[in-house]
């Protein structure tokens, strides 16, 4: 159906070539979108406010920036999420809202140098490989920035290394999930799972599996300092997320 409607949209940018902008292609793409597309709206931007604090090892917090370069049809409802998140991280908000912003200029760029080499593809839908390549490139700025601020010691070069690679895992996790078919009707079992042949295949198992439980690593060790009449949210998030894998 996404391809469909690229198609379309490609087709309609042809017929009128005065208006090739990339805002009158999102525009057009937002008139198209149904009560359902705008649900997934509003739940991955409340999804990717919640990333925005959610940190891993050496005082990395990935998530967010994994889900903005992954996604394809949501980018903008990810990136208003991410930008309202940044107001709870305090000073280190400052340098998460340039990388979110950054992202979202580059995946423009890219998105729109695809439209032009392969007419195919529409705003946002770059190859999944090289939304990987956006994120690792985000990780390599954010490095950059910290090794030259505050030198090179150990715990920055484990900050520089994880802000790197990290990312990329959770957008190799997050674009491999929707290129796979994986979809939220499918998590609650309202539709049938048919996954493509590249989701069946080991290499792919792997990395999906990694950055599964780097996921849920980040959201116990989030949600672990808070309790609700006792009950640990960071247990709670450990047996929802093995709910939601065993279905």
């Amino acid at each position: 159906m996404d391809m469909n409607r690229n198609e379309l949209v490609v087709l309609e940018e042809k017929a009128r070539p005065g208006r090739r902008s990339g805002l009158s292609l999102l525009l057009r793409e937002y008139r198209a979108r149904t009560r359902a597309d705008v649900f997934t709206d509003l739940l991955l931007g409340i999804l990717a406010c919640l990333f925005v604090g959610t940190h891993t090892l050496f005082g990395v917090y990935p998530f967010a920036i994994g889900l903005l370069a992954a996604s394809r049809r949501h980018t903008p409802a990810i990136y208003i999420g991410a930008v309202l998140g940044c107001w709870f991280l305090g000073e280190m908000g400052v340098l998460y809202l340039i990388a979110y912003t950054v992202l979202l200029v580059m995946r423009v760029v890219f998105s729109l140098l695809c439209r032009k080499w392969f007419e195919s593809r529409g705003l946002f839908d770059e190859h999944p490989m090289l939304r990987v390549l956006e994120a690792a490139l985000i990780g390599c700025l954010m490095a950059a920035y910290e090794l030259a601020l505050f030198g090179i010691y150990d715990y920055t070069v484990l900050f520089a290394l994880g802000v790197i690679f990290m990312p990329s895992l959770i957008a190799l996790f997050f674009a491999g999930i929707a290129e796979s078919g994986l979809t939220l009707a499918v998590l609650l079992g309202k539709e049938k799972y048919h996954p493509e042949p590249e989701a069946r295949s080991y290499g792919f198992s792997v990395f999906v599996g990694a950055g599964f439980l780097l996921l849920l690593f980040g959201a116990a060790l989030s949600l672990s300092r808070y309790s609700f009449f006792g009950i640990s949210l960071g247990k709670c998030a450990v047996t929802l997320f093995t709910l939601i894998i065993s279905r």
